[in-house]
């Protein structure tokens, strides 16, 4: 049940649990920071005077705490939202993650920004060691969104999809097949050693494919396979042979006639 549980969410319950424990910790750190600010706005009546001790660059300093503190909780409390709905809204989770790192990053530089106003160099050698890594858990966070899509390493169509949606995939598992169909190949599965002697790269090739028989495509052998693959009734080689034109007829997988001109 656990399992189908995992398979269905797409989160575990320690997921989970971490999750809500962030939504906690923003929600106590998002407390503190509105009482503080709620404190340093605070004004007193001395002698018929307003008097706002705490105003200043405490007041700015208040201001970017609240409002780094009401990002970090919305991201936290969107990224949980997102583990509870399922796998499909995974990538939101790591958008708010995203979300969240930057509005660190954001917070550390406006602290940094204020002290560099008039604060010791300790106190600014800190702070922009919290920037470097706010900027350091942004970047990470970034990658992370970024793995949560697939991409193709080439211009390519989706042949084939080898997983379904919800399913665990280990790693090194194909996903989907990809082709380019700007350039179609054959390879042949029955040259022998004695043919193969007199094929080299470059001869012209003639194709016939068994469901396109009235028609005949152009090609040139592309690489001649150094290994050979033991088969019935001899010993064969594979050679590549790249078409020089494509047709939308032609479909992967057909089987195709080669007739290579070799050199007598």
């Amino acid at each position: 049940a656990a399992r189908r549980d995992q398979l269905e969410s797409g989160a575990t319950e320690a997921e989970i649990a971490a999750a809500r424990a962030q939504v906690a910790t923003a929600q106590a750190e998002q407390r503190a920071a509105r009482e503080a600010h709620d404190q340093t706005m605070k004004c007193y009546d001395i002698g018929g005077k307003e008097v706002c001790p705490a105003l200043g660059p405490l007041e700015e300093q208040a201001r970017y705490r609240l409002h780094a503190a009401d990002e970090a909780l919305a991201a936290a409390q969107a990224q949980l939202d997102a583990l509870l709905a399922g796998a499909d809204d995974e990538v939101r989770a790591a958008e708010a993650a995203v979300w969240a790192a930057a509005a660190q990053r954001d917070s550390a530089q406006a602290q940094l920004d204020l002290l560099k106003a008039g604060a010791k160099a300790e106190e600014i050698a800190v702070a922009e060691a919290a920037v470097a890594q706010a900027q350091a858990a942004l970047d990470a966070a970034r990658v992370a969104l970024e793995r949560c899509e697939v991409r193709a390493p080439f211009a390519s169509t989706v042949g084939a999809v080898n997983v379904r949606v919800g399913e665990l995939v280990a790693p090194g598992q194909p996903l989907v097949t990809l082709g380019d169909l700007t350039t179609l190949r054959v390879e042949t599965t029955d040259l022998d050693e004695i043919d193969v002697a007199r094929v080299a790269v470059g001869q012209r090739v003639f194709i016939t494919f068994d469901a396109l028989p009235e028609r005949v495509f152009a090609g040139r052998v592309t690489r001649i396979s150094p290994m050979a693959d033991p088969g019935a009734g001899g010993v064969n080689y594979t050679v590549i042979v790249e078409l020089g034109e494509t047709d939308p007829a032609i479909l992967w997988g057909m089987t195709a006639f080669v007739d290579i001109e070799v050199r007598e």
